[in-house]
């Protein structure tokens, strides 16, 4: 009886494990986090500095990369410690010495330097609707007063958002960053990444400080069989620096500006736009979005009846000092702000914008007679329309932009049997 129990016992778990092993087989194959690999940059011998360029930010210093073989560094090991599996023997870095034999690189970067490697075009329109992943090896070791940025664009570096910050001495050795998952926007034709650094001193110079720097190698992009919740999405910081591409925007594109009370305003130029800086065709570094809210008063911008103004908020865009105009209507777009008034300043005199266009269209602007920005700045040069919650502006300059609400600077109520008296709140 016991042998038949025995053998019953086999024959069920026999079967039990077929029947397990059909279910394993029929099943869909498990999804790996980062299936293909849509780009590849290791830095060897045949691809060395692998197309990308140095952009230099600062005019007090050089810029000090350059790619080539690590080397010896003062009085510390000769190079990092690296293997074959990092992409031998390339990599970029803040190397301020000439090149040596063989391509090797030593030194640090320069005092008060503000620079970046670009890279190339990343074509990842293919890709569209995934969440790219990238990932990258670095060595940063600095004074504690020097930050290494990591950044990542999806229009061609017109704007930046950050990836990755070091500060000093961030790492003791090569470390491969954990990989960083960006928002679908990011998965298109223009997608560029760059390494920044910024100095306030220059690695010292004694025994017990010597630094190497910001070094950087290895840089991929993966696109994830099933799309991972991203951490880095397309908006900027309140006062980031954006780059205006030579020749012009070449397609429509839209920043977001995270401003520092928590507002947000977006900027969307048109595809084919020229930008003029003093009447001239401009390319390069300009400001982007910067909240001026609490640096001056509303007299200061201009307003004839200042007292007047309550719950005022500006921001400069642009050049504080030359007038940066457009071909055509750029969009701002004040989120969360609509049926404030708008206008712009120059600090001298305040223009409110009085124009109400039909539709969201900066089109309207030459439809309705407006001079082109660069030919000269006119007050009636702006167009205003609400969207839902939203103020939209749409102008052929840059400068102080500031929405408000018009009201007595003084009002009584009666509330609680009492009179209370509500007076506009001054900055201390």
């Amino acid at each position: 009886m016991s042998d038949l129990r025995e053998s019953s016992r086999s024959h069920i778990f026999f079967l039990a494990s077929v029947f397990a092993a059909l279910i394993i087989l029929s099943a869909p194959c498990r999804h790996s986090e980062a299936s293909v690999v849509a780009y590849l940059e290791e830095f060897t011998y045949a691809t060395e500095g692998g197309g990308y360029t140095v952009h230099n930010l600062s005019s007090r210093a050089g810029t000090s990369w350059k790619a080539g073989v690590p080397g010896e560094i003062g009085q510390c090991p000769s190079r990092p410690p690296r293997g074959a599996t990092y992409g031998w023997p390339y990599s970029w870095g803040t190397a301020q010495n000439a090149v040596g034999y063989g391509n090797v690189i030593t030194g640090s970067h320069y005092r008060y330097e503000h620079s970046y490697v670009q890279s190339p075009r990343i074509d990842l329109s293919a890709y569209s609707g995934s969440t790219p992943i990238l990932s990258w090896t670095h060595f940063l070791r600095m004074n504690r007063s020097n930050y290494g940025y990591v950044e990542v664009s999806a229009n061609d570096g017109f704007s930046w958002s950050e990836a990755y910050l070091g500060i000093g001495r961030a790492t003791s050795t090569w470390v491969h960053q954990a990989p960083v998952v960006l928002s679908e926007n990011f998965a298109t034709s223009r997608f560029r990444v760059r390494f920044r650094m910024y100095g306030y001193n220059s690695s010292s110079a004694t025994t017990y400080n010597q630094e190497y720097g910001f070094y950087f190698d290895n840089v991929s992009v993966e696109i994830p069989d099933i799309n991972q919740t991203p951490t880095i999405l397309p908006s900027v910081e309140d006062g980031s620096t954006l780059t205006w591409p030579d020749g012009g925007m070449p397609q429509e594109t839209t920043v977001v500006t995270n401003m520092s009370d928590g507002r947000k305003v977006s900027l969307t130029v048109p595809a084919d736009t020229q930008m003029f800086k003093s009447g001239q065709a401009f390319s390069g570094a300009f400001q982007g979005p910067y909240d001026y809210t609490d640096w001056y008063y509303a007299e200061d911008y201009g307003f004839e009846n200042y007292d007047d103004i309550v719950d005022l908020t500006t921001f400069l865009i642009g050049d504080e000092y030359d007038p940066m105009t457009f071909s055509k209507g750029v969009r701002l777009v004040m989120h969360g702000q609509a049926l404030k008034q708008v206008g712009w300043s120059d600090l001298d005199e305040f223009h409110p914008i009085t124009t109400m266009l039909p539709a969201d269209d900066g089109a309207l602007l030459d439809a309705l007679g407006v001079e082109d920005g660069y030919l000269y700045l006119d007050a009636n040069g702006d167009g205003v329309i609400d969207e839902t919650d939203d103020l939209v502006v749409w102008t052929k300059h840059f400068t102080y932009f500031a929405t408000y609400t018009p009201e007595p600077t003084t009002m009584s109520l009666l509330a609680l049997g009492g009179l209370a008296v509500l007076r506009r709140r001054r900055r201390q």
